[in-house]
């Protein structure tokens, strides 16, 4: 397998430095974005982004039917918000994942929400379900990595 290579956003001032997989190609981030990557190239149908949001982000349940919405899926209550949270600790922060499958188009997302300095950093991986899949445990890896600016 792939090496990791320490590479950097090149983002602004302040973005996290981020230890990615030699085979995530860096791309130029879209908007709202301040670092994207294709893991494997463009054939693979994975793309993985870096967001900041100012605060929570307008918080957990906004957040993640935002990404479900993103999939095609309907939203959830408070109620169901924690059978589809993982609550962590990622660089001594409070982080949250979740792993989103919309079974019709058989697209996937997992997700990343970091809460830091009262800011909040979104990652993503999406892409067709199996390869997100077997991407998933790189992308945890590389959300466990960064090192933010103090």
């Amino acid at each position: 397998s792939a090496g990791a290579v320490p590479a950097t956003t090149g983002g602004p001032a302040g973005v996290p430095r981020l230890t990615v997989p030699a085979h995530w190609q860096a791309q130029a981030p879209a908007a709202m974005q301040v670092a994207r990557y294709l893991p494997g190239g463009a054939d693979t149908g994975l793309e993985v982004s870096v967001a900041r949001l100012p605060g929570d982000g307008g918080g957990q349940l906004a957040n993640v039917n935002r990404w479900r919405r993103q999939l095609g899926l309907g939203p959830l209550g408070e109620a169901e918000l924690a059978s589809v949270l993982e609550a962590r600790q990622v660089a001594g922060a409070e982080a949250y994942f979740v792993d989103l499958r919309a079974l019709d188009s058989g697209r996937r997302m997992v997700a990343a929400g970091v809460l830091r300095a009262g800011e909040s950093w979104f990652y993503k991986l999406t892409g067709p379900d199996e390869a997100v899949g077997r991407e998933k445990p790189a992308f945890v890896q590389v959300v466990e990595s960064a090192v933010y600016a103090p």
